[in-house]
């Protein structure tokens, strides 16, 4: 049976269209971009008849485990608008009393009570390969660390069980970890994301955290995000973040990402090729808000090639991350 609905066109020809046209490069295949995903979305578009059946081979039912009673609290509660969040009374999430809503991601939704910021966990079905115990420990690892420019964990809960730990053949106990290249791939938050983990690279490194660093710099002087890209939960959100990264930086090359060249996914074959913003406005066009130091770090953490962008310690250098003024 074809997949036609009552107009008598297919209706997933429209997707196929947005794709091709609105991108202009062949279709990604699960190879890249969130393998996982692509599969069950793959999988949905073979066997699917109609569109909401699409839908819901794409959108599993959630499990039976009932969320906290302060998740369900926190989602009774409408999102107050944006201009109605200071007056509103707020609610309360556990301890947390006058919390007011701020915004919301596929998993969680993210409150401000007082001098703190609650991120409450809502979504209750499966959401591997994301932890929010890992999360947490990562966080309490950070904290121990004493680090000046980190600001401190108020209170974190531990959830130490066996499936967290792995004892080795000889008599050695520590906790698991990821190879260095079998790391997932769906790491980082929509407009924040680095190029590498977009197009299928397991074995990024630090560099993921300066671009995410750096595109939140840029948003400080914006007031908006430096790139542009549907909510994850949409679908071709990924490939609409691609075309925003091609758009504003300019169509990457061998030349300019050498490392790509070696990617499951490569982004050299593309229909169109776009000279990008930067090419056209240079980087005071595209932060005009931000000084020339601060720009300069800015373009020194986006770039394409990890290995080129400015380092932890570099971006500390900087004079005005030391806090002296512009010269």
């Amino acid at each position: 049976m074809s997949h036609v609905e009552a107009s008598g066109q297919p209706w997933h020809r429209y997707q196929i269209e947005w794709n091709l046209e609105s991108l202009m490069f062949p279709v990604l295949t699960s190879r890249g971009l969130s393998q996982s995903a692509f599969e069950i979305e793959n999988e949905a578009y073979k066997t699917s008849i109609s569109r909401e059946e699409y839908n819901a081979a794409c959108n599993p039912p959630t499990s039976s485990v009932e969320p906290p009673e302060s998740a369900l609290a926190a989602l009774a509660t409408p999102a107050p608008e944006a201009n109605d969040r200071e007056s509103s009374p707020g609610i309360t999430i556990g301890d947390y009393h006058d919390c007011h809503y701020i915004a919301s991601g596929v998993t969680a939704a993210v409150y401000r009570a007082q001098a703190r910021a609650l991120k409450v966990i809502v979504e209750t079905h499966n959401i591997e390969p994301h932890s929010p115990q890992r999360e947490a420990k990562m966080l309490a690892s950070l904290r121990a660390s004493n680090a000046p420019n980190i600001i401190p964990l108020l209170e974190t809960f531990r959830d130490p069980q066996t499936q967290n730990f792995v004892l080795l053949s000889r008599p050695a106990l520590g906790v698991r970890h990821e190879a260095r290249t079998q790391k997932v791939l769906e790491v980082g938050t929509g407009v924040y994301r680095a190029p590498e983990t977009l197009f299928g690279d397991r074995a990024y490194g630090p560099g993921i955290d300066l671009w995410a660093s750096g595109t939140t710099l840029a948003e400080c002087f914006l007031r908006r995000p430096l790139f542009d890209s549907p909510p994850a939960h949409e679908d071709g959100s990924q490939l609409g973040l691609v075309l925003s990264l091609f758009q504003t930086l300019g169509t990457p090359t061998p030349a300019t990402w050498p490392e790509a060249r070696a990617f499951r996914t490569p982004p050299f074959e593309m229909y169109r090729v776009f000279e990008g913003r930067v090419a056209r406005e240079g980087w005071e066009g595209l932060v005009p808000g931000a000084e020339g130091g601060w720009r300069g770090l800015v373009e020194g953490m986006v770039r394409f090639e990890s290995g080129w962008r400015v380092t932890a310690g570099e971006a500390l250098e900087f004079p005005r991350m030391k806090g002296e003024a512009e010269t």
